[in-house]
């Protein structure tokens, strides 16, 4: 009876075994053909069709099983009335934002306008034309990063070296951060930032709104205007909120 019970308990086993192992197989099947369709998908729309989940975000975004993120597009935004707006995209660190045709988009020699980003992505500068005649010299966007694990755990904290003052949290475009500002003021000249900081995929983003002007008395009485602040800060704050985070 006891070889016979033994015998049974070993018959079970075996069964509930293989059961298992074609469970996992076809289950394994199963993950790489999709993973052999998720290739093909390279849109939110791709994404949608193939029946791929679809987060509660906005935008919405859709992520496939192999770990993609795809963002539901959206209308261009109107930074200035009248004037085209452009996507600014960086493919290897999964953002895009939007800016006035006619900015100059500078990729080199940033790091002086960041006050913890390490390296400068991008810098979207609004055409000078648009101040012309006044004391406003640069209006600009910049952008950059720092991948330090010491600049990443300091990242939402206030810079003292910068002589930053505490905004407290804020959003950047449908990502939160938080707020700082700065002045800082050197030969005539006046350098005012608001800078945006947040942590994602253990990367530090540092969004700065530049307004570089000279001082209005610095000028002869009638030469120049004084630039319309309040219309400048924005149109660059209309460009940090069209931020776009892809993963």
């Amino acid at each position: 009876m006891k070889k016979f019970l033994l015998i049974l308990f070993s018959v079970v086993v075996v069964v509930i075994v293989a059961a298992v192992s074609l469970q996992i197989f076809i289950s394994n099947q199963r993950n790489q053909q999709a993973l052999v369709i998720d290739k093909n998908i390279a849109s939110f729309v791709d994404c949608a069709k193939a029946g791929y989940p679809i987060m509660e975000t906005y935008p919405e975004q859709c992520r496939t099983k192999d770990g993609r993120t795809f963002v539901k597009p959206i209308p261009n935004p109107e930074i200035i009335a009248g004037v085209e707006s452009l996507q600014y995209s960086d493919s290897e660190f999964g953002f895009s934002f939007w800016y006035p045709a006619g900015a100059e988009v500078r990729k080199e020699n940033l790091e002086g306008y960041l006050s913890l980003a390490k390296a400068g992505l991008a810098g979207i500068f609004l055409p000078q034309e648009l101040f012309v005649g006044t004391n406003l010299g640069e209006a600009a966007v910049i952008v950059g990063i720092s991948t330090s694990p010491d600049a990443v755990s300091k990242c939402e904290q206030i810079n003292t070296t910068n002589d930053e003052k505490d905004l407290g949290p804020a959003m950047i475009g449908f990502a939160s951060g938080h707020k700082f500002s700065a002045v800082g003021v050197g030969a005539g000249n006046i350098y005012e930032s608001t800078i945006y900081r947040l942590v994602k995929n253990q990367n530090c983003y540092e969004i700065v709104e530049l307004l570089h002007s000279g001082n209005i008395y610095n000028y002869d009485p009638g030469t120049v205007e004084e630039f319309d602040k309040n219309k400048f800060l924005g149109i660059l704050e209309k460009m940090v909120q069209s931020f776009v985070f892809s993963n």
